[in-house]
């Protein structure tokens, strides 16, 4: 596998050299959400993944190209979100120091900080970040069909190449797993390494496709079926996080269009929840998780999660955890954290 893998980055890296700026970003995007970060190549302790291998490539063309560098314009963003990835670095590193907490928080970077950069750098005007959307949306789409595919099937068409990767030992076991099923479809997770984070990606990149619809001709029409497909995509996770992730980028969709109601549902939503509050003589967040969880799962858990870092705030508000387990699962009656709440380890 290790061939095969290396054989995708060379095609990757020669495409992000050859092809055009922006057509070099969709490929990029293409090789992310397409081929499984699971996947690596392996230089001593530190595993390269075939996305990271072409985003490096592509950085280096970006910033050794005095096109694309007369071009950029260095503004408040910049230095904002650069800013903010390095504190995330330095924090973690903090809170567990280590060669491997280095190694972590290094990749982190280049998922990161990395991408940002090219996309200032090769992004330059309305033109190009179309024609990037484009492409972009419709890699995505392709990938939804696989979603929906899977979901209808109860076929995990890209599990048997968990068995090639690094930080677990291969076994039957991981290729013949039986899809976990709800509500009669099975949780589609494509090449990625969880149904989550497969279906948050296709509303992640909805807003993108929907801006679209501004455009001309075929495109103007594609819009609404590359968008149902990608909403088709994050449904066919099965799981609430990216259901509910593709509500809000809905509501927001449509909030876009009356701009004028924004403030006024911020100074309503705080009443609500201060209402809310007194009424049930509880945190507003226990109401949440108690009645607008429909799909089931973990609801109450994050809950009282949120309990335990408001409870041990002291022990963590500088520089977190470091990935470790803070010993919150008596919280919620377990001998460990719940993992869906990995971000609160953060």
């Amino acid at each position: 596998m290790d061939q095969i893998t290396l054989l995708i980055a060379a095609f990757g890296s020669v495409s992000v050299v050859l092809l055009s700026p922006p057509r070099a970003l969709a490929a990029y995007v293409g090789v992310l959400v397409w081929y499984p970060s699971y996947l690596t190549v392996q230089v001593g302790t530190i595993d390269l993944s075939v996305s990271r291998i072409v985003i490096t490539v592509f950085l280096l063309r970006c910033i050794t190209s005095p096109c694309l560098r007369t071009r950029f314009t260095r503004d408040a963003l910049d230095i904002w979100v650069l800013a903010s990835l390095l504190i995330g670095m330095t924090a973690y590193y903090l809170a567990n120091p280590s060669s491997r907490s280095f190694e972590n928080r290094l990749g982190f970077f280049t998922d990161t900080a990395f991408v940002y950069v090219c996309f200032r750098l090769a992004i330059h005007d309305r033109a190009s970040f179309v024609l990037f959307v484009k492409l972009t949306a419709v890699i995505v789409a392709a990938l939804a069909l696989v979603g929906l595919a899977e979901a209808v099937s109860f076929r995990h068409y890209f599990a048997w190449l968990k068995a090639y990767r690094r930080w677990r030992t291969p076994g039957p076991e991981m290729v013949e797993a039986i899809p976990e099923g709800r509500w009669g479809f099975v949780r589609a997770c494509g090449p990625f390494g969880h149904p989550i984070m497969f279906g948050i990606t296709f509303a992640m990149f909805l807003p993108l496709v929907c801006m679209l619809r501004r455009e001309k001709g075929l495109w103007r029409y594609a819009t609404w079926v590359l968008a149902g497909l990608l909403a088709i995509g994050a449904l066919s996770s099965m799981s609430s996080g990216p259901w509910v992730m593709l509500i809000a980028v809905l509501f927001f969709l449509a909030l876009k269009r009356w701009r004028q109601w924004f403030k006024h549902l911020v100074i309503g939503a705080l009443v609500l929840i201060l209402l809310v509050s007194i009424v049930s003589n509880r945190p507003f967040y226990h109401v949440l998780f108690s009645f607008a969880n429909p799909l089931g799962g973990a609801g109450w858990h994050r809950a009282r999660l949120i309990d335990a870092a408001i409870d041990t705030v002291g022990q963590w508000w500088l520089a977190g955890f470091g990935g470790r387990d803070p010993g919150w699962g008596r919280y919620v009656g377990m001998a460990w954290t719940d993992i869906t709440n990995h971000y609160l380890l953060i």
